[in-house]
């Protein structure tokens, strides 16, 4: 087993730096899906959102990962299943 040292300070920096992302990522969430909004969500707000181009959305939608709906020719997404989608692409830490 093999141990690794670190300053006191070094560990609290790291520990507030973690808690500044973890707050970020918070704030984040809520702009994309704010709390009880039911409403459905454009592709752009889709690609900002999941971090891809259109045309990686586009594959999405043909290959069946991300499910939509048209109306008049524009493409909507449920937030929840946009949410799945990054819960799914992101890597949990062992």
């Amino acid at each position: 087993m093999e141990y690794l040292l670190i300053e006191k300070k070094a560990w609290l920096e790291m520990q507030a730096e973690a808690k500044r992302l973890n707050e970020r990522m918070k704030k984040t969430e809520q702009y994309f899906f704010p709390a009880g909004d039911s409403g459905w969500i454009d592709n752009a707000a889709v690609c900002l959102w999941l971090n891809i181009s259109k045309r990686t959305l586009q594959y999405y939608r043909n290959s069946g990962i991300l499910p939509y709906t048209t109306i008049r020719n524009k493409c909507y997404y449920k937030p929840e299943d946009v949410k799945a989608v990054f819960d799914r692409s992101t890597t949990k830490q062992k």
